[in-house]
């Protein structure tokens, strides 16, 4: 969301009378931000300086999977939206399971041979296994 859905979100949901500065919930992760708007939640009539909190508990990713995919953010600066940088500093996640395998071909049919070798192997390994293949085209996805 950018600074206007943000101060129409302040307008709609104004802060009540009494002190009561808890009219407004927002959650938001700053490392998976897909798009590069920046909002300033402050800016916007909302402060959440005194009262936000930082979710430190992963539950959706492996801790093997987690810390690598945190060692690629290594020395890049993720603004948040109370005007601070974000850290990773305390992260974690609650399972274990194998470590992310990184490969690389030179041709794509190298490469989705080297994928269907790696499904084999996990299918005969674990026959109840979910395996998902994630791809960004409609083309490639065709040619897999």
């Amino acid at each position: 969301m950018g600074e206007q859905a943000f101060r129409f979100a302040r307008e709609i949901a104004q802060a009540r009378e009494f002190g009561e500065q808890n009219s407004i919930f927002i959650v938001e992760d700053a490392h998976q931000r897909i798009y590069n708007r920046r909002a300033s939640l402050y800016a916007c009539g909302i402060d959440v300086r005194e009262c936000s909190k930082r979710r430190r508990l992963n539950c959706r990713t492996s801790e093997n999977i987690r810390a690598w995919a945190v060692s690629a953010l290594e020395g890049v600066e993720v603004g948040d939206l109370d005007e601070d940088l974000d850290t990773l500093r305390g992260y974690r996640s609650l399972m274990n399971g194998p470590d992310p395998e990184i490969f690389s071909t030179a041709t794509r049919d190298e490469e989705f041979s080297e994928i269907l070798r790696k499904i084999e192997n996990s299918m005969s390994e674990d026959a109840s296994g979910t395996i998902a293949m994630l791809l960004r085209k409609t083309r490639t996805v065709d040619a897999a």
